[in-house]
């Protein structure tokens, strides 16, 4: 009998331990009412795989929701070709960190030539627990804009449309490494009290 309990315990406390890792939601696209001017120049500019056709002017947003457990990094990665017959030039993936100005990033070519390539690039943002203020911080802000800039060998451009990407963290807990200590040992005593009752009420019985 005692040994049965003893597993069950045992299955409690991991239970107990695991309990307070929060976990991540899922993603959500939303139109932001935000209209913008085609940024295209010349002829035949550089078509851009994207996720929105490439006439259009009403931006779209991404809210994501997170669970924080501790990690120092959030990573957001793109994949997109680029084309134009005339030879590509330049390829840029811009971020923009709430209202400050865009910023150039340079992407690697996975695969292709210069008149058709797929194109990537992950953007970190370190992330950390802010322990004045009882909150997750992040690089830069929670809110991102992200767009692609491409150019041709004859001077021809095109931009996408801006998308926003906004979050926001569910479940908020301290860093789990910090918060463990406290939890297993809230998770023992309450495995130690358990197990006192069990003993009471078999001595008890056979009383």
């Amino acid at each position: 009998m005692l040994r049965r309990n003893r597993y069950i315990l045992i299955g409690l406390m991991i239970v107990l331990v695991f309990s307070g890792v929060p976990n991540a939601e899922c993603n959500g696209t939303n139109n932001i009412g935000e209209v913008h001017i085609l940024d295209v120049g010349g002829v035949n500019p550089p078509t851009i795989g994207w996720m929105f056709a490439e006439n259009a002017t009403l931006a779209t947003g991404m809210t994501w929701d997170g669970g924080y457990t501790g990690q120092t990094e959030m990573t957001w990665s793109y994949t997109n070709w680029v084309n134009d017959s005339n030879g590509i030039d330049t390829v840029f993936y811009q971020y923009k960190f709430g209202n400050d100005e865009w910023v150039n990033r340079t992407p690697t070519l996975l695969e292709g030539n210069s008149t058709r390539g797929r194109y990537s690039y992950t953007m970190t943002q370190s992330i950390w627990w802010d322990w004045e203020l009882d909150t997750v911080q992040v690089e830069g802000g929670l809110h991102v804009s992200f767009r692609i800039f491409a150019n041709d060998s004859l001077g021809n451009w095109r931009t996408t449309l801006p998308t926003s990407k906004s979050g926001y963290w569910l479940s908020i807990t301290p860093p789990f490494s910090n918060a463990l200590p406290y939890i297993v040992a809230f998770s023992t005593a309450i495995v130690v009290l358990i197990v006192v009752l069990i003993r009471r009420r078999q001595r008890g019985a056979i009383q």
